[in-house]
């Protein structure tokens, strides 16, 4: 085409994605590929050659090959003995001894197995696995030996067979029956041999299933609203329909019925960090019960008695038994609901802590932010699973100590990535929000991509090509990453922005507050050494700085015509980018302020995160005697505080008060805004950063001005394969506008398009930000 964008002309016509074309310096030969194949384009005569080459590979490979497995294990479960632990490592499930640590593999699948679950009658496990092609549920048992570890052969036998996801067993505490969700959540049981399955409840979207102790009732944690998650309940052998027994605005999940069938005990939290662990009475005659009470049954009671419940007012008897600091954390209760353990972020480390049900004896079980997966109370021992994957025994005074396996396997790559593929594609034909798939036949997608990605040896390789069926689906909050654990290159970074000349490297700009602008250095300096290397001899004067991450380099440099020495702290790229954009939104604030008169309040919203509320909140308060305010969320990628920031900007007031001997009105209402506000957007607002403008309109809170957003809005999940390193996102939940209409590939609009040129990247006074200003201020004449 043109330079002008006219005389438009088509050069291929392949039914697959061109990808990454680039054009030679003579603007005659295009080279590209497609599905992996490169190609040559010749632009004179438009002919197209397929490139075919040999290529030694950079480094030795072997199929099959071993692999040695000591982490990344992705579950644990203890035996109701307490003297096996079963775990999947690598899609396979392990049991181990747990006393002597010896290790029996049960399955030998390519395919992953997961979701165990223990009879609690005897040792036999129950899992889901994908060897079928799709997720059926089977259990296994010891032949020979009541004991996995020293049985040597195992039977299997399939429960169910379905042509859609059965996953998530959870065996009866008699052993009698099974409970377990198919496709997205929907609650069924049926019998331990796999018969008289029955559907338990309508909802799609149960999380945590719990049987009571005399196995005729189940618990369970579901969304009831938004990601708010409430706790149900259900008698199995009834017509009864579930009642919610938390029904609370607060995300209640994992129910966990104590052994005295008096208490259902689940983990609390709410949008503002904050981890309770509660419980519920289901007796109102225990209604002024303590904990002193109820821990006394356990010396009275010799079988589980029946459950009964008094529904009646029953929200009213959830006790709080304590507060802790985290989001969507893992959460244990012992047999008896008198121990707990949760996941919490204290003392800002991710570890495990552990309470009674008093909430007075509260104690740090684990130290060192061991990032914990699942853990698990068997007597007077607790077994947990980091976040590496690793397994501990701890007792309750928080002594651990590992209990290592050394596992060496046999991996065939085709069968392997056949596998990983297969996983990653049943958890988006389960969970994708739309269930048309934006128009795709998704099973011929499968179909299409897996002789590529089967024949991927490299991780990368592999997300290569399953981004490319992800693609087909024209979908935002797609991806797939992971880790080899390859060593990497750590540039320090000094926080300035250079320019290459003879003598070195002379400084553009430095950034506010950054280690150069600490030590004095200045825009103008021109950079001659760090730590003895001289810059005017290497063209990236970043690879100087290699290695210097969190170290003091030492430079020379050319100030004000002399020459002299500096020490200078060598920090993060992530801590530098922070620094950027603290300068970015003072020098906003500055400008605002200058232009106004100090008549407008600047605000920017970073993320859609609790931080950025918090930071929002202090912002909005010093500025509260402001007549306008300019709300910037530019280059915001989202997260989940939309509803908290749009509830302060239409809040109204309604009373006001004034203290003897002064004039000034006080309104209650503490953070609220009721004066004009304008809101600046761009093409770089993503996720719940749409959704907010899209509410913003809808609410006619102000006028918007800018650039439409990006369009990209789903919610979504991340989940962890079987290889316990890859990751894949599952974009879950579609949002609307009230006419119906998707923000996925529909981007807010602005009220005022202003489009910022380049030469506006990360400085103030831009178009955008000046219309914004000149619109305000119209409003407060």
């Amino acid at each position: 085409m043109n330079t002008d964008g006219s005389h438009v002309k088509q050069l291929t016509h392949f039914k697959n994605e061109v990808l990454d074309p680039k054009i030679s310096e003579d603007g005659r030969t295009i080279v590209f590929t497609v599905l992996g194949q490169l190609y040559l384009y010749h632009v004179d005569s438009g002919r197209l050659d397929t490139l075919r080459f040999k290529a030694p590979m950079d480094k030795k490979f072997s199929d099959p090959y071993y692999k040695e497995l000591t982490k990344n294990a992705t579950e644990i479960k203890v035996s109701p003995s307490g003297k096996e632990l079963a775990f999947v490592v690598f899609g396979d499930i392990y049991v181990m001894d747990t006393k002597t640590h010896a290790v029996k593999r049960i399955t030998y699948t390519p395919e992953p197995e997961k979701d165990l679950s223990w009879n609690p009658a005897r040792e036999e496990i129950a899992f889901t696995t994908l060897k079928d092609g799709n997720w059926n549920i089977y259990k296994v048992d010891p032949v020979g030996d009541s004991l996995f570890v020293n049985a040597t052969e195992f039977k299997f036998t399939r429960l169910t067979d379905t042509p859609f996801t059965d996953k998530n067993p959870v065996f009866s505490h008699d052993g009698k029956r099974i409970a377990y969700k198919t496709r997205q959540g929907t609650l069924w049981v049926m019998d331990a041999n796999g018969e008289n399955r029955r559907k338990i409840a309508d909802f799609n979207d149960v999380l945590w299933i719990s049987w009571s102790w005399d196995s005729k009732w189940l618990a369970f944690s579901r969304t009831a609203l938004g990601w708010r998650e409430d706790v149900y309940v259900v008698k199995v052998d009834s017509n009864m329909a579930p009642v919610n027994i938390s029904d609370h605005p607060n995300d209640d999940y994992k129910p966990m019925w104590s052994y005295d069938g008096r208490r259902i005990s689940f983990a609390s939290r709410d949008e503002e960090g904050n981890l309770f662990i509660k419980y519920v009475i289901l007796r109102k005659e225990d209604a002024d019960k303590d904990a002193k009470y109820f821990k006394s049954l356990k010396d009275s009671l010799k079988s589980a008695p029946e459950v009964k419940i008094d529904f009646d007012d029953i929200c009213s008897r959830i006790r709080t038994i304590y507060k802790f600091q985290g989001g969507y954390n893992y959460y244990t209760a012992d047999k008896w609901g008198l121990n707990f353990l949760i996941q919490a972020e204290d003392l800002n480390s991710n570890d495990i802590w552990m309470t009674d049900l008093s909430g007075h004896r509260v104690k740090r079980i684990t130290k060192g932010n061991v990032e914990p997966k699942m853990f698990f109370f068997s007597g007077k021992k607790i077994y947990y699973l980091t976040g590496e994957g690793e397994i501990f025994e701890s007792d309750f005074e928080g002594n651990s100590k590992p209990m290592p396996f050394h596992l060496q396997i046999l991996v065939h790559n085709g069968a392997f990535r056949k596998a990983l593929f297969e996983e990653l594609w049943w958890a988006l034909n389960d969970g994708f929000y739309d269930p048309n798939f934006h128009g795709v036949n998704w099973k011929e997608m499968f179909k299409k991509y897996l002789p590529y990605a089967r024949n991927a040896y490299e991780n990368e390789d592999f997300y290569q090509f399953v981004r490319y069926m992800l693609g087909e689906l024209n979908a935002s909050h797609l991806g797939i990453w992971g880790s080899d654990d390859e060593f990497s290159e750590k540039s320090g970074v000094i926080g300035i922005v250079p320019a290459k000349t003879r003598k070195g490297i002379k400084v553009l700009h430095v950034i506010y507050n950054s280690p150069a602008y600490q030590a004095g250095i200045a825009k103008g300096d021109v950079l001659l050494k760090i730590d003895g290397v001289k810059l005017d001899t290497i063209k990236n004067y970043y690879s100087a700085l290699i290695g210097k991450r969190k170290k003091k380099v030492k430079i020379v440099r050319i100030h004000e015509g002399k020459t002299d020495t500096l020490r200078v702290k060598a920090i993060s790229y992530w801590k530098l980018r922070r620094m950027i954009y603290k300068e970015w939104v003072r020098a906003n604030k500055q400008f605002v302020d200058s232009v106004s008169h100090h008549k407008l309040a600047y605000i920017h919203i970073r993320a859609m995160d609790m931080e950025s509320v918090k930071e929002f909140k202090r912002e909005l308060y010093a500025q509260r005697d402001r007549k306008g305010l300019v709300l910037d969320i530019r280059y915001n990628g989202g997260g989940s505080t939309h509803d908290i920031i749009l509830n302060i900007l239409r809040r109204t007031h309604y009373l006001y008060s004034v203290e003897r001997g002064e004039k000034k009105k006080e309104y209650s209402s503490l953070f609220s805004w009721d004066k004009p506000v304008v809101l600046i957007i761009n093409s770089n607002c993503y996720s719940d950063a749409e959704i907010f403008p899209a509410g913003f309109k809808q609410l006619k809170l102000g006028k918007v001005v800018g650039t439409p957003t990006f369009g990209a809005v789903i919610g979504t999940n991340n989940i962890t394969l079987f290889d316990g390193i890859t990751v894949f996102r599952v974009p879950s939940e579609g949002w609307y506008r009230l006419n119906g209409k998707s923000l996925e590939l529909g981007p807010v609009q602005p009220d005022i398009y202003v489009e910022n040129p380049p030469i506006y990247d990360n400085t103030t006074g831009d178009p955008q930000l000046k219309k914004a200003i000149s619109v305000l201020m119209e409003e407060i004449r």
